[in-house]
């Protein structure tokens, strides 16, 4: 039988439940018992409610199985004696279809179960494993509430003695409780205060690293068909880019550090020192040369071209030079890529699979370089993996770089500033709901 498959596994899953079985059929009362014993081996039999009442008094039960009708005392008034005692008590009853009277005085005195005469089996396993399911709930809410009141005593005994100690063994529990919410208050206090200084100090360092960043107007002066996305995933992140104008050109450099946040901010005040170094002090304008140099400056600085150093971190990067003499651009990366328009169409030019300045970095490494003659409405754009790598859409997978540059080759013939709002715009609706996963930078400006 299902049943009793069920209620053997749930007992045989429980701690041993104690019965008390009040019949004053002595025939059905010993059938009753060995059907229960298959299951239960702690059962103690009552011949009527008076002796029933009797063992509860003297006795302790999980589960009280009660006929109506007893000489003596019946049913209903053994039950009525033991709600006064214990109103949670779980008790069965077992009644016939003419006893239905009864029933509204046995449901006013708490009792949800009953069982109809004569019993049918899989009715009485049906109702014994509900009962032994409510039995269970029931001792674990017991468990988790000694549990409970066992912690929440040792703490208060806790807090007595400090506060004994404090005020001389006169303080009151309200005195008690009063001193634990200050003390609250006033951790709550320090952690606010500390927590403010840590946002005033990040908050702070995204004005230093804002600061890093190219003066947005004088780009659009020089660049006016150009456009820039720069949407660090935290407060401050790894992601930062340069420009640098001459009279016959300019140089964009994009840097994706590793990590983002503080980690990586710290890394991009590395990139932008080196850069500095590389191209203002060595006067290096040369795309390949200066991811070299950059990928020789993050190593030493990080000491990561020794045995001891502890970190091992570095950068993506891109470099374009753009030489309006020669009408020319020049591209190199290190990890990231090129996109430039041929037409109405774009390409993408892959950047070397080599990055800057981790333990693996090869010093002595020669990046490519790529030369590209510029035409009349030729643009071209770089980007961190940041948009790339974004999780989203019905499947969970990422942005990519084909629908990146699809949205580029349907959107070619629209001004830049639409361009940026158009990508930022699909970047959100497929993100929808799911965390942005990383620093996200696109640079795109055109060309003639």
């Amino acid at each position: 039988m299902k049943n009793a498959k069920s209620l053997k596994e749930l007992v045989d899953n429980s701690e041993e439940i104690s019965i008390l079985y009040v019949e004053d059929d002595d025939s059905l009362r010993e059938n009753t018992k060995r059907l229960l014993n298959t299951f239960f081996s702690n059962i103690e039999t009552a011949i009527n409610g008076q002796e029933g009442l009797d063992k509860y008094h003297s006795g302790s039960y999980d589960l009280i199985i009660s006929d109506l009708r007893m000489p003596i005392m019946d049913g209903i008034e053994m039950v009525q004696h033991i709600e006064k005692n214990d109103p949670d008590q779980i008790i069965i009853i077992i009644s016939a279809h003419d006893e239905s009277s009864y029933l509204i005085d046995l449901i006013k005195s708490g009792v949800e179960n009953f069982i109809l005469k004569p019993l049918d089996i899989e009715q009485f396993l049906f109702v014994l494993i509900k009962t032994i399911k409510l039995i269970n709930l029931r001792r674990f809410e017991q468990e988790y509430t000694t549990k409970l009141e066992d912690t929440v005593k040792k703490r208060t005994e806790e807090l007595s003695k400090a506060n004994a100690a404090l005020e001389g063994y006169n303080a009151n529990l309200e005195v008690m409780v009063s001193e634990r919410t200050a003390e609250l208050h006033q951790s709550l206090e320090e952690l606010e205060y500390a927590n403010k200084k840590v946002m005033d100090s990040i908050e702070y360092a995204k004005m230093i690293q804002q600061s890093l960043l190219p003066n947005m107007d004088e780009m659009k002066q020089k660049l006016p068909n150009s456009f820039v996305i720069w949407k660090p995933r935290d407060i401050v992140g790894g992601d930062i880019f340069f420009t640098s104008f001459f009279q016959t050109g300019y140089i964009i450099r994009l840097i994706d550090c590793t990590g983002h946040g503080v980690p990586g901010a710290l890394m991009t005040m590395i990139a932008s020192s080196g850069l500095r170094k590389v191209i203002n002090d060595d006067q290096c304008y040369d795309p390949p040369r200066i991811l070299s140099c950059l990928n020789k400056f993050v190593k030493k600085t990080l000491q990561q071209d020794t045995e001891f150093a502890q970190s091992n971190d570095g950068m993506d990067a891109a470099v374009c030079k753009i030489d309006l003499e020669k009408q020319q651009l020049s591209f190199s990366g290190a990890g990231l890529a090129l996109i430039h328009t041929i037409g109405n169409e774009t390409c993408l030019i892959k950047g070397d699979r080599e990055s800057l300045g981790y333990k693996r970095s090869n010093l002595d490494y020669q990046f490519k370089e790529h030369i590209i003659d510029i035409e009349p409405g030729k643009a071209f754009y770089l980007f961190t993996d940041g948009m790339v790598d974004q999780v989203g859409g019905d499947r969970g997978i990422c942005f990519g770089k084909k629908r990146f540059q699809n949205i580029l080759n349907q959107n070619l013939t629209r001004t830049f500033e639409e361009q940026k709002k158009t990508l930022v715009q699909e970047f959100n609706i497929y993100r929808n709901q799911h965390e942005v996963r990383d620093d996200v930078t696109v640079v795109g400006i055109g060309l003639g």
